[in-house]
């Protein structure tokens, strides 16, 4: 068999969970295409039908982010790849999932579906896996544009599905498509002949006639798997199955009306959806959506054309919420007593008590780090006014003493000696010595009757003089005559003598 007719074979063969106009879109996509690979000497040498590895996740503040884009399948044929067209493998979200849920960073896990659908095959089996990873951590949805089919049977499975103002969602439903080719191969004098051991084998072999009996077990499958599709919504949404019936029409709804009757949660832009999780890891909102939803479900509130809750029980549900929300900001409010803007911001965001603290954490040390830098910053500006001063100060008694210098010589040189400021009497060891230097002092000065002026002027150092001769056992020095022009000195009294 040439690679085209593997290629359509391969579409015409599966059930489909996928939006039907966008699935006709793509079988002519692949015809078109297929075409150009009939010529490929090999063409399972650019790949085979192995699940895409490369799925994984993205980390972002707690939030594992797993992308389902494009038409799903479990496992990704080699051609889907060769031509570029956007696919995912359910085997390698069921890895991604599995990782995350084991890795210890991840508090969340959030799956963003831009999807129409694709093969049943594999659906099932991860949305029970996306369904069994509630019990362990917050999983949430959020629609990029579409949301149709296989996509919305797996985002169902989350506890809280969000999705922007333009997407579309719905799509609920599966189907198959025999073509039945035999008057055409029979126009063109061609008559198709199967062998089989049984009246079902060999149903849709290319040319051959489709009979009616051979429709019906084809029929039974595909309902059978549109109820597993309708079962699965109601176990994730909290629903009646009859009720998500009503729904299971095959259109899709843009995210207001979707929202409305309760084909997902909210209307939002996926940053805010993904700050908001990162802010309280999704327990807060996902978990009281869930908690209204189950109650819905079990007093059967929904009404029965449309799926919604009752206007009552919303209102009862908005009462409830917007007191827990109150209680809680009046609660941060007492804890952060004179820091009531922290308080209301962390409201704001739902963050838990654990995260309040870190936060809380986090700004007490910016704080202090501020003023600890405006602290540093005065201590600088007062060392360097100090030093100023201090310069100014030093700056000021030198030109004193500078003052006092030109004063003295010019004292000198009129013949007057220096008037001093009388001195303390100095203690009796000393006494001697300080008269001595005084006494030189003046001399050096020209003073022609230092012993006089000293007993003068320096009637202490006189006084501390004496009483340090007379208390001595000993001669007291006399003063040195070299340092006198005309060798006056006094005598033990304090006279002078000739």
């Amino acid at each position: 068999m040439n690679a085209a007719l593997a290629i359509l074979n391969d579409v015409k063969s599966r059930p489909w969970a996928m939006a039907a106009d966008l699935l006709e879109a793509h079988v002519a996509d692949l015809q078109r295409l297929a075409v150009s690979v009939s010529d490929l000497a090999d063409p399972n040498a650019l790949g085979s039908d192995a699940p895409d590895d490369a799925v994984g996740y993205e980390l972002h503040d707690g939030v594992a982010v797993i992308p389902i884009v494009g038409i799903i399948r479990k496992a990704v044929p080699w051609y889907y790849s060769y031509f570029g067209i956007a696919a995912t493998s359910t085997l390698a979200v069921r890895n991604a999932l599995a990782t995350a849920m084991e890795h210890a960073a991840v508090r969340s896990i959030l799956l963003i579906i831009d999807s129409p659908g694709g093969s049943v095959a594999g659906v099932q089996e991860l949305a029970d896996a996306i369904f069994d990873a509630r019990d362990a951590k917050p999983v949430s949805a959020h629609v990029s544009d579409l949301c149709a089919s296989a996509a919305y049977w797996l985002g169902s499975q989350t506890q809280f599905i969000t999705a922007n103002a333009s997407a579309q969602v719905g799509s609920i439903g599966v189907y198959t498509v025999l073509y039945d080719e035999a008057a055409w191969f029979e126009k063109n004098g061609v008559k198709v002949i199967v062998e089989k051991t049984g009246p079902y084998k060999g149903t849709g072999v290319s040319g051959a006639p489709i009979t009616d009996e051979q429709r019906k077990p084809i029929a039974e499958i595909i309902q059978g798997l549109g109820q597993q599709f309708i079962d699965a919504i109601a176990r994730g949404r909290g629903a009646a199955p009859d009720d998500v019936a009503t729904y299971a029409t095959g259109r899709t709804w843009l995210a207001p009306e979707a929202a409305e009757i309760g084909l997902i949660d909210e209307v939002a832009n996926s940053d805010l959806v993904l700050a908001r999780l990162a802010a309280d890891a999704g327990d807060t909102f996902a978990g009281e959506q869930l908690m209204l939803r189950k109650k819905k479900a079990a007093d059967g509130s929904a009404a029965a054309d449309t799926g919604q809750a009752s206007a009552d029980d919303l209102a009862t549900a908005q009462a409830e919420g917007a007191a827990q929300s109150v209680e809680r900001l009046k609660a941060l409010e007492g804890r952060f007593e004179g820091d009531e803007d922290f308080a209301r911001e962390c409201w704001e965001a739902g963050m838990t008590d654990e995260q309040v603290t870190d936060a809380h954490y986090t700004l007490v040390c910016e704080r202090v780090g501020t003023l600890g830098q405006t602290l540093s910053k005065v201590k600088i500006d007062h060392a360097a006014a100090l030093e100023a001063k201090d310069t100014e100060h030093a700056e000021a008694i030198q030109a004193k003493d500078g003052e006092i210098a030109e004063l003295k010589a010019a004292m000198a040189g009129a013949g007057a000696a220096p008037v001093e400021k009388p001195e303390q009497a100095a203690a009796p060891a000393d006494a001697v010595k300080a008269y001595n230097e005084k006494f030189a002092a003046l001399v050096q000065a020209g003073d022609q009757r230092p012993a006089a002026t000293i007993a003068d002027q320096f009637p202490a150092l006189q006084a501390a003089y004496l009483a340090a001769a007379n208390a001595s056992e000993t001669p007291v020095p006399a003063p040195s005559t070299a340092q006198k022009p005309d060798g006056d000195v006094p005598d033990s009294d304090g006279e002078e003598t000739t």
